[in-house]
């Protein structure tokens, strides 16, 4: 479905290569099925190279395929990954990036492909805390464009990782349809401890129950 997403939308492209810093689609594979003229700056690889092979052989190389493997399985799971890696340029110049990942899902919240962006840290240390807001700010302004164009698609909201990880887990769980009593043995916990991290979630994010909380996540288009 992502692979259909980024060939059968003219406009998704457009958009796509609008977002202010690198930007990279996959599909839940990890095949590239889109890569805007960001990326292309800042791994050297235009997107003809990079289309239709895995995205392991252009954002991850062999020295940080522990970090690659580590932000799969987090995205299939459908949580944000958010971390720094070392990554190469096509030139083989090597360098750290700082990257967000987040799951693209389905109606069915089954996860279909996933979104990442990439800052180079050296870049983002030269840049004014206020100027980086900015930066981040328009790319979330041109994601939620993307998925305005595709309603059926939507991403956690960026309230996502204000949550803990653990919190994380359970409420991508609630979102697939486990109840709180099988998400505890699925976890290996109690279902008293499922119970308090979602309270604890509800407090952070001034909400008082499963739906609200789902909702304020996880925004109707």
């Amino acid at each position: 479905m992502a692979r259909r997403l980024f060939t059968d939308l003219p406009a998704w492209n457009v958009l796509f290569d609008q977002i202010p810093v690198a930007a990279i689609g996959t599909d839940a594979a990890g095949i590239v099925v889109s890569w805007n003229t960001h990326a292309t700056r800042l791994f050297g690889w235009q997107a003809s190279e990079t289309v239709g092979r895995h995205i392991r052989d252009y954002a991850f190389g062999h020295d940080a395929i522990g970090f690659g493997e580590q932000a799969a399985a987090r995205v299939k799971a459908g949580e944000i990954w958010d971390g720094e890696s070392p990554v190469q340029r096509r030139d083989g110049s090597r360098f750290r990036i700082r990257m967000l990942i987040a799951p693209l899902s389905d109606e069915a919240a089954d996860v279909v492909g996933a979104l990442g962006l990439a800052i180079d840290v050296t870049e983002l240390l030269k840049l004014e805390r206020h100027e980086t807001l900015r930066t981040l700010a328009r790319a979330v302004d041109q994601i939620a464009s993307l998925l305005e164009a595709y309603p059926t698609l939507s991403i956690p909201g960026r309230e996502f990782t204000q949550l803990t990880a653990r919190q994380r887990e359970i409420v991508t769980l609630l979102r697939q349809g486990h109840r709180v009593s099988t998400i505890g043995d699925r976890l290996g916990v109690s279902e008293s401890t499922v119970r308090n991290h979602l309270n604890a979630a509800y407090r952070r994010l001034d909400v008082h129950s499963q739906r609200e909380l789902i909702e304020r996540l996880y925004p109707p288009s």
